[in-house]
């Protein structure tokens, strides 16, 4: 029981690290079908913050994945922004 409270309290704080560390992590490493690095980057980077994380991995590394799925497929959708084109 005690472990589903923590992972219930650690959720909300998850995702916001998840949600930052996304384009951070694609800013640090831009080159496509990398994502293998970025995901061990990330859990480098996440385990930091203790065993709890370390313990949840599996969890944390599909909200990861689903979240980058999201990501790219809004990606594929959304027309680049031409720098050029003035908006008045």
């Amino acid at each position: 029981m005690k472990t589903a409270l923590v992972w219930l309290q650690l959720i909300p704080t998850l995702i916001s690290a998840i949600v930052a560390i996304i384009p951070a992590l694609d800013k640090l490493i831009p080159q496509s079908g990398q994502g293998a690095a970025k995901l061990e980057l990330a859990k480098t980077i996440l385990s930091e913050a203790g065993e709890a994380v370390t313990n949840m991995w599996p969890f944390i590394e599909k909200l990861i994945s689903a979240f980058c799925a999201a990501k790219n497929a809004a990606d594929a959708v959304t027309p680049p922004v031409d720098p050029t084109v003035i908006i008045p």
